[in-house]
């Protein structure tokens, strides 16, 4: 039986001490006094003395936990006078555990010893930030040096650095220094790992270009008419099939580019305007890789390549034209039509043939985009109207919307009548209708961009209609947030999608199922006029990053992955999208093709019943580096579920499709180049998938098995973090924040909630809207059956 005195002893000590260790021994009251420490290895040191009087047989130990005090359990027995031991987790903050011994006599009497309460230190975990820059090339035969500059948010602690991946041969000394020398070209990968004494630690990934014998490449680009044209990327791809390197530079104001430290070796080039007024090209005058003429680079003299470029306004023009009508076919006054060219819209390759290197490259683009700040200048009511600046210069504007002002989007406002007419010159466009007060409609009735058919206009395209819904006039929910980059933690221009998986009560509502935005030139989104419904959301980053859903478990491209948020009136802001940069180490002009089908559709798919083997449209499918685990390129399947994952260098990959609400599945590809002529041999697989929604509006969702209080994310996190909580049955729950003394700061909930999984963003802000400093947080989820808590850290 345990005391009264006990419980109220330990109740003390949880309330009045703070985080370092402890044990505290009430006074003896049995046979034998016990005494604990804690170890400087987190383990809990017992000693107790022998009971005086008859000979002990063996002792038994007795431990409980805090949340558990009136049940000890048995944790082992011994003849010895001491004992070790490594305590489980609790859920407790800080962890508290009560201990006594039990000892047999030979008598047959059994003695007990005092209660000790013991506290364990909380572990205080500084942050460390490496500041340095890795060196990025090297050349064979001469020492490689890179000094790793990082710091601690502890000046009192020591920093000891560990290379997690290196080349054989590479040392890294106590200082940070790393060494190596190295015996051949290719490229290699290293990871450098900084830990602190204080238990912090980062790590620098990063890829080492290793060349031999330098060679120079250099020229002019400029029109057909000898003009010079700034801003265009010269891209040269090796067309080794073991060692395939890429270099670049861009064109300054007089056209002129050079590129050197160049292996020998055999290479194809391609101009990229930046600009977007002229046609990309590839050498010597080619629109395809494969008719490219080879460039030699075999000694130090400088190979000249040179460009001429066609300027778009040699392309053909032709008329295109419709009308916007509304539900009840009436004229829908006010609204807009934009077309936008389609690689500039996916951000990828999707093509109508199985050859991408005709279409053009609009990545750099986002790329150059995203290392500086945009103005987005805006005129009218509605985006799309004014005149388009576009330019790489710091002083000017990019606009890179769907709907924005800029020489990749043709925009015009319908008459009286709901018709328009718009001039294109030839070329594949994604195309869009929208308006104040109702929903967003990209062409043939798709709300999801991804899944939008391309139009081709090659001729006059008359009766391009739209038939928009107005928005219901019910509770009307928001999602608000930033896509950011997972590395630096800089915002990334994107394209924003989410997709409504479950509504909320009765489904009577006509509304789209998928809504999308594009986020300003910080990263930042926001999607309005949302329907009550569970979502995912979903970030398309322009520019050479991965797609990814938005998960308090950090980036995937998984949407079975995703964490879902519940709308229902309400404005859910704070939704932070993390996407990681595609593998860029090694790249080249080889591709992957081939098929997406299925043959059960589901409400994001083709409403009426589907073929054996129909194609899926909208699927994004991944090319995962087997080598490197890192994704190198995706693509978007067309109307017929065809797709091209272009700039692959050769090797192994698995490629993976994902499709909301459908499963995921792989194949194997190994796009090469010809041992002789260099040509790329596309890599062809076929995929199979298979809806696993048939039914949107009766979808109950996943209800969980049992409670879970998941890490937040991101941790450390400035100036906001997300928590992830499931419950099993709907109850009242509250959710509250504590400091390091166990002072609550701040409650995220407080009251009934239905089943399922949730999500609450703090901001680091407590009761009463101040800011709070940087340091460690406790959050605690507690229930009539159920607490648990979890470590944070803010840090600014």
């Amino acid at each position: 039986m345990i005391r009264r005195g006990a419980v109220l002893l330990v109740l003390l000590v949880v309330c009045g001490l703070g985080a370092s260790s402890f044990a505290v021994a009430q006074p003896t009251i049995s046979g034998f006094s016990l005494n604990a420490s804690v170890r400087s290895d987190g383990k809990v040191q017992l000693n107790w003395s022998k009971p005086a009087g008859d000979s002990v047989r063996y002792y038994l130990v007795y431990r409980t936990s805090l949340t558990t005090i009136l049940g000890f359990t048995r944790i082992d027995s011994t003849t010895r006078n001491e004992y070790i031991d490594s305590p489980p987790a609790t859920n407790v903050v800080p962890p508290m555990y009560v201990y006594y011994v039990e000892a047999r006599m030979n008598s047959g009497f059994a003695m007990k010893s005092n209660l000790v309460t013991v506290m364990l230190s909380i572990p205080r975990v500084d942050v460390v930030r490496i500041l340095s820059e890795p060196v990025k090339t090297g050349k064979v035969g001469v020492l490689y040096t890179y000094r790793v500059k990082a710091v601690s948010s502890d000046s009192t602690a020591k920093l000891k650095y560990d290379l997690s991946y290196r080349p054989t041969g590479m040392t890294v000394d106590t200082t940070g220094l790393i060494k190596w020398t190295p015996d051949r070209k290719g490229t290699s990968t290293v990871q450098v790992t900084v830990y602190s004494s204080k238990g912090g630690k980062a790590s620098q990934l990063f890829y080492i270009s290793v060349t031999g014998p330098s060679g120079v490449v250099a020229g002019t680009v400029s029109d057909t008419s000898g003009k010079p044209i700034a801003k265009v990327t010269v891209r040269l791809y090796g067309r080794d099939r073991d060692n395939h390197f890429e270099y670049s530079a861009v064109t300054d104001n007089q056209g002129k580019y050079s590129i050197s430290k160049i292996d020998f070796g055999t290479y194809s080039a391609r101009a990229v305007p930046l600009k977007g007024n002229y046609l990309e090209q590839w050498y010597d005058g080619a629109t395809t890789a494969d008719k490219a003429k080879p460039i030699e680079v075999k000694d130090t003299l400088v190979v000249p390549v040179n460009f001429k470029l066609r300027s778009k306004a040699t392309i053909p023009i032709f008329t295109v034209s419709g009308a916007v009508l509304d539900s009840a076919k009436k004229p829908v006054k006010g609204a807009w039509v934009s077309f936008a060219v389609s690689s500039f819209g996916f951000n990828s390759s999707r093509p109508g043939d199985n050859d991408w290197s005709g279409d053009d490259d609009n990545r750099d683009l986002f790329d150059q985009g995203q290392m500086r700040s945009f103005g987005l200048g805006v005129v009218g009511a509605m985006p799309g109207v004014g005149t388009p600046i576009l330019g790489m210069d710091p002083t000017e504007s990019f606009d890179f919307r769907l709907d924005g002002n800029s020489i990749y989007v043709y925009t015009t406002r319908v008459d009286s009548l709901g018709k328009y007419s718009l001039k294109l010159p030839q070329g594949s466009y994604i195309v869009q209708a929208y308006a104040s007060g109702y929903y967003r409609l990209f062409y043939n009735n798709r709300s999801d961009f991804l899944s939008a058919d391309i139009i081709k206009v090659l001729a006059d395209a008359p009766n391009i209609n739209f038939a928009l819904k107005p928005v219901h006039p019910l509770a009307l929910g928001k999602i608000s947030g930033s896509v950011v980059d997972s590395t630096s933690r800089g915002g990334v221009i994107s394209r924003v999608l989410a997709y409504r998986l479950r509504p909320v009560g009765r489904d009577t509502i006509i509304a789209p199922k998928a809504y999308m935005a594009d986020t300003d030139s910080l990263g930042a989104y926001s999607l309005a006029n949302l329907p009550p419904g569970d979502y995912i959301v979903l970030a398309v980053p322009l520019g050479h990053y991965v797609p990814s859903f938005y998960s308090v478990l950090g980036s995937t491209n998984r949407w079975k992955d995703a964490t879902r948020i519940s709308v229902d009136g309400n404005s859910v802001a704070g939704i932070t999208i993390y996407v990681v940069p595609m593998l860029r180490t090694s790249t080249g002009y080889a591709s992957i093709r081939g098929n997406v089908t299925s043959s059960t559709p589901t409400s994001f798919g083709s409403m009426g019943k589907l073929s054996a083997a129909a194609g899926i449209e909208g699927s994004m499918v991944y090319a995962v580096d087997n080598a490197s685990g890192q994704v190198a390129g995706y693509g978007v399947t067309n109307t017929d579920g065809s797709f091209t994952i272009a700039e692959l260098a050769p090797g192994s990959y698995s490629v993976t499709v994902d499709k909301v609400e459908y499963s995921a599945t792989s194949a194997t590809a190994t796009p090469t180049y010809d041992a002789v002529t260099g040509a790329a041999d596309a890599s062809t697989v076929s995929l199979n998938i298979d809806a696993v929604v048939t039914d949107v509006a009766q979808e109950p969702g996943v209800i969980p098995e049992s409670y879970v209080l998941e890490q937040n994310y991101p941790n450390p996190f400035n100036p906001s973090t997300q928590i992830l909580f499931s419950m099993p049955k709907s109850e009242r729950i509250s959710l509250v924040v504590y400091n390091l003394l166990g002072q609550k700061v701040a409650t995220l909930v407080e009251g009934l909630l239905e089943q399922g999984t949730h999500a609450v963003t703090w901001n680091g802000r407590d009761a009463h809207g101040f800011q709070l400093s940087s340091g460690v947080y406790f959050y605690t989820l507690k229930t009539a059956s159920f607490v648990a808590s979890r470590r944070m850290v803010l840090l600014k």
